[in-house]
């Protein structure tokens, strides 16, 4: 009996495209040294992991606030309706792959 195979996920990128438009650069760099001065100031007392953590969970957040993710590229042209089965059919896929205990025959 075969086991249904898990889906592979790719990870979200961020959109860095946009720091190319001044004004959202200017944000970034903005929001990321006022976010910085109050980490360096709570360093001291923390551990280099835990510290580390703090530094990559602060940039992410700003990050994604400031410029967002990738979208995913669309097919021109595509029909709303058939773009709607798509995406039903996806999601009726997704659904069938996460619950195991309905896939056996």
């Amino acid at each position: 009996m075969r086991k249904p195979r898990k889906s592979k996920t790719t990870p979200r990128r961020y959109d860095v495209e946009k720091l190319t438009d001044q004004e959202i650069r200017i944000e970034f760099v903005v929001k990321i040294g006022g976010a910085f001065e109050a980490l360096i100031d709570r360093m001291e007392n923390q551990t280099v992991q835990k510290a580390y953590e703090e530094y990559v969970n602060t940039t992410n957040k700003i990050t994604e606030e400031t410029v967002g993710y990738k979208k995913k590229k669309q097919v021109e042209g595509m029909p709303k309706a058939l773009e709607n089965k798509c995406n039903d059919r996806r999601e009726a896929r997704l659904k069938y792959l996460k619950q195991p205990s309905n896939n056996e025959l």
